[in-house]
């Protein structure tokens, strides 16, 4: 059945208190229906060029392929490992592959330039496929869903204490394994652009009407929870929902940079024709189980 998509966006990024460049990143493509939240590292320059760098490259590949209708990259390509992966959509697939064009670009360029040696970035990324959210993350920033009242981590987290907190869900370390070094709990497991390939984590989710994506950097989500984000988002519209969360996390120290996307949905029945599901909730997952014991879902 023909439905219709809108989407009412803002994204904002911010210094913070302690910073003295921005290194955060975001873009808002309506015309894609493409959203994206990059956090970069790598020195004084190199992870501002990061994370910009990434931004623009997915933004450039996706609409150079989706503008010619080029296909999809071959799901049965090496760089497609998961059986789950392999049943992506085309868009699914471009998102990857356009992700993994970021991850060439960012390599390449720290090593042709001294200077920017060792540069890498997150990336969090939304791209709409009709009512199907295609979502692409890579690091710790985090993707969140906010849908009847409640809010829920749909990205995975890629630092050592959510790898760990992972284990001990799945069995793996029993729930009472010594606990981290806090030295150690945020370093990233994966980032785009420091190595010459990276592995995507890839989910593909249904959305409904009223349904609302918070995309964020780690400068937001290590200072406000994830129901203070929901409180605020139910509360404003996304500029203010925006503007509101990034001075919250300022007030709280402001230690770090802090991007925040906020995207509200909405689909509309060309027929006009309600859908029966619209009120359908999220059934528990890995991804919601991991955000719970990272106090993040």
């Amino acid at each position: 059945m023909p439905i219709v998509i809108h989407t009412h966006a803002f994204g904002i990024t911010d210094v913070g208190r302690r910073r003295d460049t921005n290194q955060d990143t975001f873009l808002i493509d309506r015309d894609l229906g493409l959203f994206v939240v990059a956090d970069g590292m790598g020195g004084r320059q190199g992870g501002g060029v990061a994370s910009q760098l990434v931004t623009e490259t997915v933004s450039t590949q996706l609409r150079r392929h989706l503008a010619r209708d080029a296909p999809a990259p071959d799901p049965n390509d090496p760089v497609f490992v998961d059986d789950e992966e392999r049943q992506l959509a085309r868009k699914g697939r471009l998102l990857k592959g356009a992700v993994l064009a970021s991850n060439r670009a960012v390599f390449e360029k720290s090593s042709q330039h001294a200077a920017l040696r060792g540069m890498g970035s997150t990336l969090a990324a939304v791209l709409l496929n009709e009512d199907v959210l295609e979502i692409a993350n890579v690091g710790d920033s985090p993707i969140y869903l906010l849908r009847g009242g409640a809010i829920h981590l749909v990205s995975v987290i890629h630092t050592v204490e959510a790898e760990h907190a992972a284990k001990i869900a799945s069995g793996e370390l029993a729930a009472d394994s010594p606990p981290l070094d806090k030295r150690y709990r945020h370093v990233l497991t994966r980032a785009v652009g420091v190595a010459p390939g990276v592995k995507v984590q890839m989910r593909e989710l249904r959305f409904y009407d009223g349904d609302q994506l918070l995309l964020c950097s780690d400068g937001l989500s290590n200072k406000v929870d994830p129901d203070e984000m929901l409180d605020v988002a139910e509360r404003n519209n996304p500029e203010a929902t925006c503007r509101k969360l990034v001075n919250l996390a300022n007030e709280r120290g402001g230690e770090d940079n802090i991007c925040v996307v906020n995207v509200r949905l909405g689909i509309e029945d060309v027929d006009g024709e309600d859908d029966e599901d619209e009120l359908l909730r999220l059934k528990p997952s890995i991804f919601t189980i991991m955000g719970r014991l990272l106090g993040k879902g």
